[in-house]
Formats: C-alpha cells, structure tokens, sequence
C-alpha cells in the first residue's frame, strides 16, 4: 500500500522484492528507524502509532527467520526473572 501512497502523492516509487539476508538486513535497519521514531514521538497518540510501527517491522523479522513469538516471549520471560523488567 505505501507504494500506492506515495504514486497518489505525485511521486515516483519503485520496489522491490527482497529475500534471505538482505531481508533480514533490511528489516534490522527498518527496526532501528522505527526505534528513533518512537523516540522522536511528541504525543502519546504519536508513540502509540511509532510503537505500532516497530511492533509490524518486529513480526515481519521474527517471520523472515522463523521465529515463532512464544520464543520470544519465553526469551523476554526469562530475562526479566533474571535481571527484571522495565516497570
């Protein structure tokens, strides 16, 4: 749909498909430029929709290698027993 978006603002898009470890590449930097815009965010409805941007580029790395989320839930588990939490 962002292609579209952007096509109907009057501007060029191009895209492409990309696959292995240039996936996984690109998510990780996609997932540190959807950090700094949680950063970045100046109201709650702001980080709300920065939080929810991380949340999909997250999903999308954990599919791209087959990470199921109870993995990573577990992970979390166990770190916070170890170490404790962020509240």
């Amino acid at each position: 749909k962002i292609p579209e978006i952007i096509i109907s603002r009057g501007e060029r898009a191009e895209t492409i498909r990309l696959e292995s470890d240039a996936l996984v590449k690109s998510l990780q930097r996609k997932l540190v430029e959807e950090a700094l815009e949680v950063l970045d965010a100046k109201s709650g409805a702001d980080i709300i929709s920065e939080i929810a941007d991380v949340e999909e580029v997250i999903r999308s790395l954990c599919k791209s290698l087959n990470i199921e989320k109870k993995d990573v839930e577990e992970e979390r588990e166990k770190k916070e027993k170890k170490r404790g939490g962020f509240n």
